[in-house]
């Protein structure tokens, strides 16, 4: 089987660690290595690993990078042929890896995998993450279905239990370090379609997440209506991510349209949170807006290099999305009750 390196990413997450890394020494099949990237934790965390699970290998940043910095260290020290990315606040099944790693090796096209995601407190749910084209994604709560054999081309995979061949990370350039969290994994997922590669969803390799847990905001949308919780840092932040990943992955063509679209929504959120009173809210959306501008030069350059090693035309990657706009969908599933605080 081919060899991976597992990697888990930890910010202070010292009380996620001990059931996370057992479910991992419990695998029907064993990692080629297993690595701790400690993002400058001050709880301990790297010592907890050295002393309780000493065949992990752990390095310490002594800043925290943030998920798309702390992963690509890792990811350059890393000798697996795939690299298996993990968050602290995660649990998989005994047969995870086993099943994570079957499609790499039936199909040389496939890139990236994905897993069965299940909402870690409440194990009769699934989570289906829903993705437009505009980059943006939410995660869709519903009834859990039995595992089965097999796996789909999807369009997204979150970065929480992200696998992916070593050399095509190193071909498309890893995480954006320049995201720090938030929509890096959206990006690294587009690029790699952009390259020609697949990318798909195991549908009996089990991941138990506690959504949130790492990064408080995190959140699935129940079935039923109530308040969607998050925080305002993580709105600034999501929204300069995704303009950037918009900026830099379409042709430019598409970006004629895609762009009006996008800030046709954006108008609409910020005309909302004006109505409910919220103009720290505006400010934010605001400052996402500025930073882009601030940092178009370089993104202009990124796009040049993503563009050059295009091999898809965006309609392939587009049909694969979900039509309209995720961000109203969540509003619609939550009556309109968006809490975000300051």
């Amino acid at each position: 089987m081919i060899k991976a390196s597992v990697i888990v990413i930890t910010y202070n997450g010292r009380h996620h660690l001990d059931a996370c890394f057992r479910s991992l020494e419990k695998q029907s099949v064993e990692a080629h290595e297993t690595i701790l990237i400690d993002n400058g934790s001050q709880d301990g965390s790297a010592d907890f690993v050295r002393r309780n699970f000493p065949r992990v290998r752990v390095i310490e940043s002594k800043t925290n990078l943030g998920f798309a910095g702390g992963n690509n260290l890792a990811a350059k020290e890393a000798s697996g042929e795939v690299l298996v990315f993990l968050n602290d606040d995660t649990e998989v099944s005994p047969n995870w890896l086993e099943r994570v790693l079957s499609p790499f090796d039936s199909d040389p096209r496939i890139a990236i995998v994905g897993c069965k995601m299940i909402d870690f407190f409440h194990r009769d749910v699934e989570v289906r993450v829903l993705c437009d084209l505009f980059g943006s994604a939410i995660n869709d709560g519903i009834p859990r279905t039995p595992a089965s054999h097999g796996y789909a081309d999807v369009f997204y995979v979150p970065g929480f239990a992200l696998a992916i061949r070593t050399a095509v990370f190193r071909e498309v350039g890893g995480f954006d370090d320049s995201y720090f969290m938030f929509a890096e994994d959206i990006d690294l997922d587009w690029r790699v379609l952009l390259a020609g590669h697949r990318m798909v969803a195991v549908r009996d390799a089990v991941v138990y997440h506690k959504f949130g847990g790492s990064v408080p905001g995190a959140q699935i949308v129940a079935a039923e209506a109530r308040p969607f919780r998050t925080a305002l840092w993580k709105r600034e932040m999501g929204e300069r991510n995704l303009i950037t990943t918009v900026l830099k992955n379409y042709h430019a063509w598409n970006l004629a349209w895609v762009l009006p679209s996008y800030f046709g929504i954006y108008l609409l959120e910020l005309l909302f949170f004006l109505a409910r009173q919220r103009p720290d809210v505006v400010r934010a959306y605001g400052r996402a807006l500025i930073a882009n501008l601030r940092g178009l030069r370089r993104t202009l350059r990124v796009r040049r290099g993503i563009q050059a090693m295009r091999r898809v035309p965006d309609r392939t990657i587009i049909r694969q999305t979900r039509m309209g706009s995720v961000k109203l969908l969540q509003a619609r599933k939550t009556g309109f009750r968006i809490e975000i605080s300051s």
